[in-house]
């Protein structure tokens, strides 16, 4: 591949210009030579580095793990041990989400079938299905229900970085 402008190399990956930059600005991406005008040239390695970046992404980890499995890379460690590790918390994690589901699924048929019984009884003051529901509302994952963690967009999910001293990312990433 020739070497093409970060706005041809961000149309070629299906990104944009300013998630290319972004990547940059947090060491997930190399800084690229410049042309003598100060153009940034991309290369075919940047292209395979993204695309493995993007497909990372793709299997839930964050920028944060991607940043460390290449860090582990360029420093000329083989990653497959430590992204065995992550990939084993993420299945724990997804493990217990789909219990958590799975309880909210017992629940919310639970109610159902009773409302059903119930529905000639009064209404309550805003529905008396909800409000007779014996639901547990203190258990609150980080303040989520859990459809609402397992539901979130992971562009979402990377905003909160925002608070550990690392800029904003770029909407649509």
């Amino acid at each position: 591949m020739k070497a093409a402008t970060i706005g041809e190399f961000a149309a070629r990956c299906g990104v944009s210009a300013k998630t290319v930059r972004y990547y940059e600005s947090i060491d997930l991406l190399p800084a690229p030579p410049r042309s003598e005008g100060g153009y940034r040239l991309y290369g075919s390695e940047d292209e395979e580095r993204l695309a493995f970046i993007r497909k990372a992404k793709r299997l839930g980890l964050s920028l944060d793990e991607i940043g460390g499995v290449l860090s582990l890379h360029d420093a000329g460690v083989r990653p497959c041990d430590h992204v065995i590790a992550l990939l084993e918390r993420h299945i724990t994690r997804v493990d217990e989400a789909l219990a958590e589901l799975g309880e909210l699924r017992r629940q919310l048929a639970a109610l159902r079938a009773d409302a059903r019984r119930r529905r000639r009884e009064g209404d309550g003051r805003v529905c008396r299905i909800i409000e007779h529901a014996a639901i547990d509302t203190t258990r609150r994952r980080r303040g989520r229900s859990p459809a609402g963690a397992l539901l979130e967009v992971p562009a979402e999910r990377e905003l909160r970085v925002r608070g550990q001293g690392r800029p904003h990312p770029p909407r649509g990433l």
